[in-house]
């Protein structure tokens, strides 16, 4: 059946072919390609949701590593650290000979960089190739009108006098919704761009009784672009992947929800193991979601007293994982993992035929 599923989901269900790209992991792959396909749908925008500490650099890089690997000279990035605080050596952690960002990566500083930026990258890719752009973050982003106002401000502070400012600060807001996304979303379809943003969540300051205590910045024109918005949230208890006797850190379980998804499959959530070493596990995050071995809350379920069946012999937990990474075992494992989803998804089906036949 995975075979199967896998033929149909990679071939998707367009007139046109669609075409889509990993996102390095079993589980996101399933979850954002909506039952259309695997992965990131070339030609769409993605935005990354999350706390500074969630894991969405992780997230991002881990796609880009991917890719690189599956598509060698027909995948080209540009991982745009508008923020400088990027740190990931593509080295150590995936084998990669090629760093992230190199002294002919991109970099933005303003929404207007940003799609000069994006304009150039596009118009830089052959034919054959698929590209990838990451923007981390937009929050990270400042506008020529705030650049024009803190001038202005500083002036009038050096005449000793007052700043009068009635613009409400809106000219990043109304760039992204009047000009970058009206134009950019047509060109990352034609040029075969998967465009990724990174958002950093914000205190919903005011909000109501029954409304939600966070939110991200962009305005409407972000939710509207976008083919879907992805939150991403560390779960479960640190101290659960602790090193015995050391006090470290090696990780943290995180859990990722498509709270919007341009597919008939919305509000699909992952949970995953992120280790800061590799990146996200895929191999530990699927074998937690196919034995059902974390809680709701992302903790793990006892697994030492109940071993797990693989093959007919019995592990724990980490020992399973070690023993699918030593035997290059992962694919066999990634398929069931796809079994197992594709069979929830079916048994939520509506079984009664389309409306009007």
């Amino acid at each position: 059946m995975a075979k199967k599923v896998i033929e149909q989901l990679e071939q998707g269900r367009t007139k046109k072919e669609a075409q889509y790209v990993t996102t390095g992991n079993t589980l996101r792959d399933l979850m954002i390609g909506g039952g259309e396909g695997l992965g990131y749908k070339v030609g769409k925008i993605y935005n990354i949701v999350g706390t500074s500490s969630a894991g969405k650099t992780f997230v991002a890089v881990q796609s880009i590593a991917a890719n690189y690997f599956k598509l060698g000279n027909k995948f080209v990035w540009n991982y745009d650290d508008g923020e400088s605080g990027f740190s990931f050596d593509s080295n150590v952690m995936y084998g990669m000979d090629k760093p992230f960002i190199d002294e002919e990566t991109l970099t933005s500083h303003t929404v207007e960089d940003l799609y000069n930026n994006v304009r150039k990258f596009s118009e830089g890719l052959k034919k054959d190739q698929i590209g990838m752009y990451v923007i981390d973050s937009l929050d990270g982003l400042s506008s020529l009108e705030v650049k024009e106002r803190g001038d202005a401000r500083y002036k009038k502070f050096e005449e000793g006098k007052e700043y009068d400012d009635d613009t409400m600060g809106m000219g990043k807001t109304k760039f992204l919704s009047r000009e970058f996304f009206t134009d950019i979303s047509s060109r990352i379809v034609k040029k075969n761009i998967v465009f990724v943003i990174i958002s950093q969540v914000r205190d919903n300051v005011g909000a109501g009784k029954y409304e939600r205590k966070d939110r991200r910045n962009g305005g409407r024109a972000l939710d509207f672009y976008c083919h879907t918005v992805e939150w991403i949230r560390g779960i479960g208890e640190k101290s659960e992947m602790l090193d015995d006797g050391t006090g470290l850190h090696s990780g943290r379980p995180i859990k990722s929800v498509n709270e919007k998804s341009k597919t008939a499959r919305p509000m699909r959530e992952a949970h995953m193991v992120l280790d800061f070493s590799i990146g996200i596990d895929d191999i530990a995050g699927n074998v937690d979601y196919l034995y059902n071995l974390r809680t709701d809350t992302g903790n793990l379920r006892g697994t030492k007293k109940n071993k797990i069946n693989w093959d007919d012999k019995l592990f724990e937990r980490n020992e399973l994982c070690d023993y699918i990474y030593d035997n290059q075992l992962e694919e066999e494992l990634a398929k069931l993992v796809i079994d197992k989803w594709e069979k929830a998804e079916n048994s939520i089906k509506n079984r009664r035929k389309p409306r009007f036949i």
